[in-house]
């Protein structure tokens, strides 16, 4: 409405304005309904400024631009962490363990995993986006299964809670044996 060319991050800009607001515009009616109102027309792509009953007083519509309100603000790059991931593997099943009720993947089964201190000189086997950081994840077949994992067996590995990379990296490595995901 008053077309503040500044992200929404910085509050305290958007604060000063609020403040210098007439009493009347500063209750919580006006602001839900500017909030309603902002919902319906003020659409980041495409806003419906012919519609809107405040059109006439809003700086962004006149200055004949209102898609660029407000800037969005640029994207933090997330960090890359490794972790490597331990796949044993027979023609019956594969060995997972299920993750700790905090943390990555709390509460899901996964491969047996560790976190590296750093990225290996090799690219890693997949790169998955998560939230807060990217995953780099390297794959090592040990020779034994780990003490810490269950083998589940393949035709079961459906109906167990499996991260989405690890899905398709399981449902990639099954395919050397049976098929772990109905076609």
């Amino acid at each position: 409405l008053i077309g503040l060319a500044v992200p929404a991050s910085e509050r305290k800009k958007y604060q000063a304005l609020a403040d210098a607001l007439p009493e009347a515009w500063r209750s919580r009616e006006v602001a839900f309904a500017l909030m309603d109102l902002a919902n319906q027309v003020c659409l980041p792509r495409k806003p419906r400024c012919s519609t809107c009953p405040l059109n006439r007083l809003c700086a962004a519509y006149q200055q004949g631009h209102p898609e660029a309100y407000p800037p969005r603000a640029p994207r933090k790059a997330r960090p890359l962490r490794a972790f490597r991931f331990f796949l044993y593997a027979t023609p019956e099943a594969v060995w997972l363990e299920r993750r700790p009720e905090s943390g990555l993947w709390s509460g899901l089964w996964c491969l047996p995993m560790e976190e590296l201190p750093t990225l290996l000189p090799l690219p890693p086997d997949f790169v998955h986006e998560l939230t807060h950081f990217r995953l780099a994840g390297y794959i090592e077949r040990p020779s034994t299964a780990p003490p810490q994992a269950m083998p589940i067996p393949w035709e079961a590995l459906p109906t167990y809670g499996v991260p989405a990379p690890l899905q398709r990296l399981l449902a990639h490595e099954a395919k050397g044996y049976r098929s772990p995901f109905p076609r």
